[in-house]
């Protein structure tokens, strides 16, 4: 097997991270995008927190990451994959549900309902939306939190607040069609995030992180636009 991976380096298993905002929209279409163009590579998977994701990075553990930036480590080299603008996702009876575009201001004195500290989304909404939204300087004491997206979706539909996500969450959402919860894009420049691809400058086998970056241009997830 290892000769075989040797003459070809879409051979064999890669072992790829992706940070929890990403995975659950991505995944489902990169996997058989990737399969159509190495089928002889099967992906070992770990969600997971940036930082975490980096230590298994530097460490070998992992051959590549999807994450967000800004991510800068000694020895890694990344490459853009698209960038994801923010939506706001509120409960259908909310008086934003019928305002667009809407204005970073327009979350002033709204309940915002983030993740967990230590996801690499909490601090980008709250870099990208302060100073609107509930005082920020007292977020994470004041603001209920959820431990993924698809937990905040809940509350949102609940009623317990608004949330701002990703695109590719918001489109996955309303082809769901929630009765409960209503999507709104932000007028521009509206809030963003880019998403890259990261791997080991000593990584011996660079055509397999070309496949993937490939294959996930070729099937992006809704709502994202291949980076420049």
């Amino acid at each position: 097997e290892l000769a075989e991976q040797g003459r070809d380096p879409l051979v064999g298993a890669l072992r790829l991270g992706a940070i929890y905002t990403v995975a659950p929209y991505l995944l489902p279409r990169l996997i058989p995008a990737l399969h159509a163009r190495a089928p002889r590579m099967p992906l070992y998977l770990q969600e997971n927190y940036t930082h975490r994701l980096a230590e298994l990075l530097r460490n070998g553990e992992l051959d590549a990451i999807v994450v967000a930036e800004p991510f800068t480590e000694p020895g890694i080299v990344t490459r853009a994959l698209y960038d994801e603008p923010f939506t706001l996702a509120v409960p259908c009876e909310h008086r934003l549900a019928g305002e667009t575009p809407l204005g970073l201001q327009a979350l002033e004195h709204e309940k915002l309902l983030l993740l967990g500290a230590g996801n690499c989304f909490r601090d980008e909404v709250v870099q990208a939306c302060a100073p609107g939204a509930n005082a920020q300087s007292e977020l994470g004491s004041t603001v209920p939190e959820g431990s993924s997206l698809e937990t905040i979706r809940h509350m949102v539909a609940s009623g317990a607040g608004i949330s701002v996500v990703p695109a590719s969450a918001a489109s996955s959402w309303q082809r769901q069609g929630d009765a409960l919860l209503c999507l709104r894009p932000f007028g521009e420049p509206a809030p963003r995030r880019r998403i890259v691809v990261a791997w080991r400058v000593t990584f011996p086998r660079p055509q397999a992180i070309d496949a993937v970056r490939a294959a996930i241009l070729a099937a992006l997830p809704e709502g994202v636009v291949a980076a420049d």
